[in-house]
């Protein structure tokens, strides 16, 4: 009889010993408690987290790979409980997920926001993570899909910055940390993420689905079109696909 294939594991099917204590304390988060969905960056330390939410009955929303295909909501308690570790995966979460398109998102309550950080200061500042987590911000408050009060918190192990970190236009300040050992406030200022798009290349707009379905009409009509720019031969070499927004 042949050998069953094994499902490939994922990096976050063995997430580190801090992302359980770290779920837990998210478990006694005010807002944790009353949220009914949540967005979840796919990191490591948000692995076991991102379980605990569909087990304790709320929907998840996770981004896709470089946010080319947007993002997808699972809902509590429809995966099978030995595919969850699985199932929370990016891999995983477009399997058993369902797919948002911003019509879709328009109808998504999301009341917390949560992300991993390489470094987190006293402020609520906040370096590091997977590289998306604003600019996924800025689309889902654009889609509608952020409630009034919705809070940022990140799950962090290390230790907090002694000077403030640098804040770019575009950076959202953490209500809070959650770290192994606690729970830890910072900042009280109110989301207000927005989608900059003067600073968005042309090429990441086209690939990222929500960014071409909310791009301004102008703005895509010069993309169809192409722009003076990109057709001087002086300038044909420039990279027009960075993403400054992250």
């Amino acid at each position: 009889m042949a050998a069953r294939p094994r499902r490939p594991s994922s990096p976050s099917s063995h997430p580190p010993p801090a992302a359980g204590r770290i779920a837990e304390r998210l478990r006694g988060l005010d807002t944790y408690r009353a949220a009914t969905t949540v967005f979840a960056e796919p990191v490591p330390l948000l692995h076991q987290a991102r379980i605990n939410l569909l087990l304790d009955g709320k929907r998840l929303v996770m981004p896709s790979p470089g946010l080319k295909q947007g993002f997808f909501l699972l809902e509590p308690f429809l995966v099978p409980f030995p595919r969850l570790p699985w199932a929370v995966s990016m891999t995983g979460a477009a399997a058993c997920g369902r797919r948002l398109n911003v019509r879709d998102l328009a109808a998504v309550a999301i009341s917390l926001l949560l992300c991993g950080a390489g470094e987190v200061d006293g402020e609520g500042g906040r370096a590091g993570g997977s590289g998306f987590f604003d600019l996924s911000a800025a689309i889902l408050a654009e889609s509608g899909s952020l409630t009034p009060d919705c809070e940022a918190w990140a799950a962090f192990s290390g230790d907090l910055a002694v000077e403030p970190l640098p804040r770019r236009q575009w950076d959202l300040p953490l209500a809070g940390v959650a770290t192994p050992d606690e729970l830890l406030p910072l900042c009280r200022e109110a989301l207000t993420p927005k989608i900059l798009w003067d600073r968005l290349g042309d090429r990441p707009i086209r690939k990222i689905a929500p960014l071409w379905e909310l791009c301004p009409p102008q703005r895509r009509a010069a993309i169809l079109a192409g722009d003076d720019k990109e057709k001087d031969p002086k300038t044909a070499g420039e990279d027009k696909g960075a993403v400054e927004q992250k």
